[in-house]
């Protein structure tokens, strides 16, 4: 971790807004779950599972990608991740995964320490892994789910 003389805000939506997700991939294989309060929406994820094409999925059955976890800044630290991290967990499971993988960069340093106290360890690291951001390196976490008997 170093400090930074600027801090900024990365907008991961510029890149691929989970809007374009339809028109990208089968979604048939996907979930959605949404943190509310009261009625508005303040956190959710999406994951995936045995779809083509989902190049993090290696063309596995038995592997689930939490593509995507968020909470709304003012909601944070309420344990919503946590709540939204475990369906995701629990959806695999339902689908026989025996791991679910999350991909992250080194600039996201509280992603980082959210997945590790999740229980997920350090899969891959791959260094200037994206064309939109020179110098990020990508990081992959694995989570190993149990079996369901």
């Amino acid at each position: 971790e170093q400090s930074v003389a600027k801090p900024w805000i990365k907008d991961y939506d510029t890149f691929n807004p989970p809007s374009t997700l339809p028109s990208r991939f089968p979604l048939d294989n996907w979930a959605i779950f949404l943190a509310t309060d009261s009625s508005s929406p303040v956190g959710g994820c999406i994951i995936a599972h045995n779809t083509p094409n989902v190049h993090l999925l290696q063309g596995r059955t038995d592997l689930a990608v939490l593509w995507d976890i968020r909470i709304a800044p003012g909601h944070r630290g309420q344990g919503l991740g946590r709540r939204l991290f475990n369906s995701a967990e629990a959806w695999a499971q339902s689908r026989h995964c025996l791991e679910m993988q999350v991909e992250t960069q080194n600039i996201n340093v509280a992603a980082c320490r959210f997945y590790q106290r999740m229980g997920c360890t350090l899969l891959r690291f791959t260094r200037d892994a994206y064309d939109e951001g020179p110098d990020e390196h990508q990081l992959i976490w694995s989570k190993p789910l149990p079996r369901n008997n």
